[in-house]
């Protein structure tokens, strides 16, 4: 019988040893024993150790659960994935640069015009007026009209139809035209430029014009000082800079381009990043009414964009007039 029994060999590993050490369960801190071993003064209590940390703010509040995983190494694993969130959220969030080539831009300027940009553009229109008797100081428009009546018809008001310059006495190098006074605007020239007749130039150059029609800022609502240079328009000052030529409205036109080039909805501003955009990536439009010119002559962009903003499609809708009895010609 003794035969049978077999000798413990030396290959033998006890449990409790270095090769084969005994499972120790992960320390689950219990903040509420923690509170009252600190509170006596036990500092050296496991759990009131952790109690300290995390009223220090050195470790995050979180279950006994989640701390068992973290016991696993499994708490790294977390912060990857929340941290990875976060940034994909962060990207998704963040507006995308780019031109919207999609026509109509005149129905992104109504849009505005419906939602919010009547009322602002009426209250915009009042600066310059006497404050004791709400008459406009000389010079300015008078034929910014926000009843409802006017509304609508602006509402429903569609671009004449294409035809030669010669029809409105104007050349094809002004590219189109509008008359706040008498109420319309054209579409682009036939003989105008082969640049400005794609699909992308047209909507972008009727929503100018329809802005036109729209509103003119008055003489005294200008860019703040210090942020709008007409020397840098050479040539152009009077047509770009100077309130008398028209050149408020001419601004504020072009911005309503930026508005509607970028898809901005009202209540949305044209933001020194999309400006940048645009002025570095004109080309890629494919024409250019003057666009660099103006764009050349800002010199503090974001003091100059809270004007525009206030006065053109930006936050509101688009807009800007035409001068008084003139036709404005693009």
């Amino acid at each position: 019988m003794s035969d049978l029994i077999q000798k413990r060999d030396n290959t033998d590993v006890a449990i409790g040893t270095p090769e084969l050490p005994r499972y120790e369960a992960p320390f689950v801190p219990d903040y509420l024993r923690g509170e009252e071993e600190y509170r006596k003064g036990n500092y050296t209590d496991p759990h009131a150790k952790a109690y300290s940390e995390k009223i220090s703010g050195k470790v995050e509040s979180v279950s006994p659960e989640f701390e068992i995983l973290s016991g696993l190494g499994l708490r790294r694993i977390w912060r990857f994935v929340s941290n990875l969130t976060e940034n994909i959220s962060k990207n998704v969030s963040k507006k995308v640069l780019r031109f919207n080539t999609t026509p109509n831009h005149v129905e992104l300027t109504k849009d505005r015009l419906l939602h919010g940009g009547f009322d602002r553009l009426e209250r915009q229109a009042a600066i310059g007026k006497n404050p004791e008797t709400g008459i406009l100081t000389k010079g300015n428009n008078v034929y910014n009209d926000f009843s409802p009546k006017n509304r609508q018809k602006l509402l429903d008001m569609l671009p004449e139809s294409p035809r030669e310059s010669s029809y409105y006495n104007a050349t094809p190098k002004n590219v189109a035209i509008a008359n706040q006074r008498k109420g319309f605007y054209s579409d682009v020239f036939t003989d105008a430029p082969e640049q400005f007749k794609t699909p992308l130039a047209r909507s972008s150059l009727n929503s100018h014009e329809f802005s036109h029609v729209v509103y003119q800022p008055n003489w005294l609502n200008k860019p703040p000082s210090g942020s709008y240079d007409i020397s840098r328009l050479n040539n152009k000052s009077h047509y770009l800079g100077i309130p008398r030529s028209g050149g408020l409205a001419e601004q504020t036109a072009r911005g309503t381009q930026l508005k509607n080039l970028f898809g901005l909805k009202e209540g949305e501003e044209i933001t020194p990043e999309m400006w940048e955009y645009a002025k570095n990536h004109l080309e890629e439009l494919g024409f250019d009414n003057n666009l660099s010119t103006w764009m050349n002559a800002v010199t503090n962009v974001p003091k100059y964009l809270k004007w525009l903003n206030a006065n053109s499609p930006v936050l509101v809708t688009p807009i800007i007039g035409l001068y008084n009895e003139k036709d404005s010609k693009k």
